[in-house]
């Protein structure tokens, strides 16, 4: 992510635009981040000439051109953009999965979990060094896929490698399950970011040149993984 961060934010609410507003500033002002921040009252301000965006904040019911409309003419402008869905319902889950948004946020915004999901966002720039295949490596966590333990050894899964490392599970576990990782079962740690179907006993994750990988739930974990799927995707705790 570069220094300065473009923003945008969109919501036909001015008394909410403006307080999210505040609210970003306010974060970031205790970071050495400097921050550029659009304020838009509709999809059509937003959608009127391209533009790049770093990070944005979609109000999801809007006329016309609606939140995930416009989180899909952000993303062409730039894939790797952090997307974050507002909306008072719950029932626009669905849409802000197949957009693969950053967070999803319900009304009235929570300070706290706001932040939350802006560190989350900023950690996933955050690289790794270990050793990997005898040499060492610097990974971006982002681009770690899933870790797991299988015949005695922990591979680990990224968007162009698999690895095996020298490295247990339980040292990923206490290395990556506080961002943005969960785990459906004892030996697999999933990156809810590549998650692109979840099923009441299996979680498929997505990524690279459209590669899958199935990874089955235990029971003893479901509810668990349950609760911190949703929860990343709400304040990415």
């Amino acid at each position: 992510m570069e220094t300065r961060l473009r923003i945008a934010i969109c919501d036909d609410n001015p008394v909410l635009r403006m307080q999210l507003k505040e609210d970003v500033e306010a974060y970031f002002s205790r970071t050495k981040m400097q921050v550029e921040i659009d304020l838009f009252e509709s999809g059509e301000a937003l959608t009127e000439k391209p533009q790049i965006y770093h990070m944005a904040f979609l109000d999801v019911e809007m006329k016309k051109i609606n939140g995930i409309t416009a989180g899909y003419w952000l993303k062409d402008q730039n894939p790797d953009i952090y997307i974050f869905i507002i909306t008072a319902y719950e029932k626009y889950l669905d849409d802000a999965f197949d957009l693969n948004v950053f967070r999803y946020l319900q009304k009235p915004v929570d300070k706290e979990r706001l932040y939350h999901g802006l560190s989350a966002a900023l950690a996933r720039n955050r690289r790794l060094t270990c050793m990997l295949d005898g040499k060492m490596e610097a990974l971006f966590v982002k681009d770690i896929v899933c870790v797991y333990s299988e015949r005695g050894k922990t591979m680990l899964v990224t968007q162009s490698k698999t690895y095996s490392t020298i490295y247990p599970l339980a040292f990923w576990k206490d290395n990556l399950y506080e961002l943005f990782f969960a785990q459906p079962h004892s030996s697999y740690i999933v990156n809810c970011n590549y998650v692109s179907l979840f099923e009441k006993g299996a979680v498929t994750l997505q990524y690279g040149d459209k590669q899958t990988i199935k990874i089955y739930i235990s029971q003893r974990k479901y509810y668990h993984f349950k609760h911190d799927l949703f929860q990343w995707m709400e304040c990415g705790k």
